[in-house]
């Protein structure tokens, strides 16, 4: 489970900015089943157009992935700093991340990145029962790497590294166990979704439901139950028209064809059963009700908030099943209020979220946070968080609601609409068009001059 992550110089970001999803006023706990009453389940990102609510999960999602993949060979590193301050650009990126892993044990590791190589990496492993600091290892560009005496493998190949690599990813390249439950979390348990899009995902949608008869069962029930008139679901892939084929197997033989897998379009290849694809077109029926009468209609039929919705379902059951951080761009883009509510109250309840995942996501809808009292609250206070960007620097600041020490009887969402906790602009749309257009006849007479 997350507890805090900072970062520091990295897209909108220039100072360091600090998010956690401890719980606030709440005591930490040995006892796994009391996890969630002082680490939170979910987290709000409010703010802005272009604050850089969206640009917080790329620097998680950033992190992630140069753990999982800064092991593989490459020139440099594509770093991300701050860009629109000379001294900014010129300065590393630092990421720290603290949290509890799969092993029981809390972790704290940051590194700090340049455009060159990776100047520092620290992994430190706090036991539950003496919550004594045990360092696993601490590397400084131009010094000998520290290893703790409990791990032996990693002191073998820490001369080894690159230095535009990471020692834990190397370390889990090569499989040492010490440093997995570390590993795995970061590099495999963050899962960062964009903006949804049904119609980008199809392709893949179908072709991994189609693989796991369960999930399809539940989805099509959960659609059902989402009221959008739909009586039942049904996934299946057809067989490429014959004459396609021809044009397909060409494909293949030219060594292009592996496209046709990776992109979620209409026609996929299935490589697992021989060297010789089997080709498919992906679909989706919905049932609908009508008068006496039951009628089956394809996807391109429906809504793209149904077909949105059963994607982001689709996702959330994945988080759900096992540990995750799940990072969400503007999920609820075309998607009831009441339904995305459901969804994080998927999250907040054990009994539907078993393994504690966790739900972070960016969001513009401010009645999740609307509720004058406290028992019908979506959001709990320590739950919100507001980025501003300051117009005259370009800078991002990330703002806990927390800091505002608001009670909780407020009306949070009604506050945060009328600017009290700021990071949200007020744009006077209506008086710039009403003045171009009374003004239209100056504006030509200039544009003549």
């Amino acid at each position: 489970m997350l507890l805090n992550f900072t970062v520091e110089n990295c897209l909108s970001f220039m100072s360091e900015q600090e998010f956690t999803m401890l719980r606030k006023g709440q005591r930490s706990t040995q006892n796994k089943q009391d996890m969630r009453s002082w680490i939170s389940p979910v987290a709000a990102i409010y703010g802005d157009n272009a604050a850089g609510k969206s640009n917080l999960l790329k620097c998680m999602n950033f992190f992630s992935n140069f753990v999982r993949s800064s092991s593989v060979p490459r020139e440099g590193i594509n770093t991300q700093p701050f860009l629109l301050d000379r001294e900014s650009a010129e300065q590393p990126s630092t990421f720290y991340i603290e949290f509890i892993a799969k092993d029981g044990n809390r972790y704290q590791y940051w590194f700090s990145i340049d455009a060159h190589k990776v100047l520092e990496e620290v992994l430190w492993m706090f036991r539950p029962e003496t919550n004594r600091r045990t360092v696993v290892f601490e590397r400084e560009s131009g010094r000998e790497t520290k290893i703790g005496a409990q791990f032996h493998n990693i002191r073998k190949i820490a001369h080894l590294v690159r230095e535009n690599a990471l020692l834990l990813s190397a370390a889990a390249a090569l499989d040492i166990a010490s440093v997995m439950p570390a590993y795995d979390i970061i590099a495999n348990g963050i899962q960062c979704y964009p903006a949804i899009d049904f119609n980008s995902s199809f392709g893949v949608f179908v072709h991994r439901i189609r693989k796991n008869p369960s999930r399809a069962l539940l989805l099509s029930k959960l659609i059902r139950v989402a009221d959008f008139g739909i009586t039942d679901v049904d996934f299946e892939e057809k067989d490429v028209p014959e004459e396609l084929l021809e044009e397909l197997r060409k494909l293949e033989e030219s060594g292009i064809s592996g496209s046709l897998t990776s992109t979620g379009g209409e026609i996929l290849g299935d490589f697992s059963e021989s060297s010789s694809p089997k080709y498919f077109m992906p679909r989706v029926l919905f049932s609908h009700q009508g008068k006496g009468i039951v009628r089956q209609l394809s996807e391109q039929w429906e809504s793209q908030g149904t077909k949105n919705t059963m994607l982001l379902l689709d996702w959330v059951l994945d988080s759900l099943e096992r540990p995750s951080i799940t990072l969400f761009d503007e999920p609820d883009v075309s998607i009831s209020t009441s339904l995305f509510s459901e969804i994080i109250r998927l999250y907040r309840d054990s009994a539907t979220n078993p393994n504690n995942s966790q739900l972070i996501f960016t969001t513009h809808n401010e009645t999740l946070m609307n509720a004058s009292g406290a028992d019908d609250r979506v959001l709990d206070r320590d739950q919100i968080w507001i980025v501003k960007k300051n117009p005259n620097t370009g800078e991002s600041t990330l703002n806990w609601l927390m800091d505002w020490s608001p009670n909780s009887k407020e009306n949070y969402g009604k506050n945060y609409r009328h600017g009290v906790y700021g990071g949200l602009a007020q744009p006077n749309l209506y008086t710039t068009v009403k003045n171009y257009f009374a003004n239209t006849g100056n504006v030509e007479k200039e544009v003549q001059r």
